[in-house]
């Protein structure tokens, strides 16, 4: 039981720090001997990521960048969830934060209300065949908003050397009505932009790039860059076309993996 709830509170952990859309975990599940009769095997780790402050933003900011990747589970009476070297079916936490948006953040802004910073939290699942990975998350808002928000791809995994492993794929993100309300919607009150209603569905289409470098059999580099093109409502929002209809962010940052017992056999 405590190693369970060590478990948890590194998992709450990670989930409440900020992060820029890290949804995708890293495929490779190599165990090393140190945790290799563990039930649970994890990275866990942080770093660094550049993006837009708020969706269709102009400005750019750093923020904190949390990194978590289930590698390996066995759980009574299931079996094992993940085996071998390569992960058919994995399951992972999404986690996303937003930065809060104030009319004074631009001139276009006025009248329309702030907006707090947004926390959100939810699920992400993964099925890889050979080099190609589809993936998906959906998330809730739990402050500045209280949306659904998500993100859907498909990735191709290779190894150009021993250490280093690239995925890249194209993406598609989508919302509900609540969450495009809240970036894209223009209010009555506003003064420099016309009133907007925006409706939920697929808001913009990308790709990602992720790369993980093993320094030991423990230590990994992780390295996450995405671009982002709005679409549809969130394209003809006012608000994206006094900013930017098309977004990037990058990020770098370390893991590290470690090994736990759930239960007694």
């Amino acid at each position: 039981m405590r190693a369970l709830m060590t478990v948890l509170a590194l998992a709450v952990g990670i989930a409440t720090a900020s992060a820029a859309d890290p949804s995708e975990a890293p495929t490779d599940v190599e165990i090393p001997a140190a945790v290799e009769m563990r039930q649970i095997v994890f990275d866990v780790g942080g770093g660094v990521t550049f993006s837009s402050k708020w969706p269709s933003s102009k400005i750019y900011e750093p923020g904190a960048l949390p990194l978590f990747a289930l590698q390996y589970l066995r759980l009574p009476f299931f079996g094992e969830v993940v085996k071998d070297e390569v992960k058919v079916f994995s399951i992972f936490p999404s986690f996303n934060y937003v930065q809060e948006r104030e009319s004074s953040d631009a001139a276009y802004l006025a009248g329309i209300p702030n907006r707090d910073f947004a926390l959100e939290l939810g699920p992400g699942a993964a099925i890889q065949l050979g080099k190609f990975r589809a993936w998906g998350d959906l998330r809730y808002g739990f402050t500045g908003h209280n949306g659904f928000v998500g993100n859907f791809g498909l990735q191709y995994i290779d190894k150009p050397f021993e250490r280093l492993q690239v995925a890249i794929g194209p993406r598609v993100g989508v919302a509900s009505d609540n969450y495009m309300e809240t970036y894209f919607g223009v209010p009555l009150t506003a003064t420099a932009l016309p009133a907007y209603d925006p409706a939920g569905g697929i808001k913009d289409i990308g790709f990602t790039v992720d790369m993980t470098y093993k320094v030991t059999e423990q230590v990994r580099i992780v390295g996450r860059g995405g671009y982002r093109h709005f679409v549809f409502d969130a394209l003809d929002s006012p608000i994206t076309k006094a900013g930017n209809d098309q977004e990037f962010s990058i990020g770098v940052g370390l893991t590290y993996r470690f090994g736990f017992n759930l239960y007694r056999e």
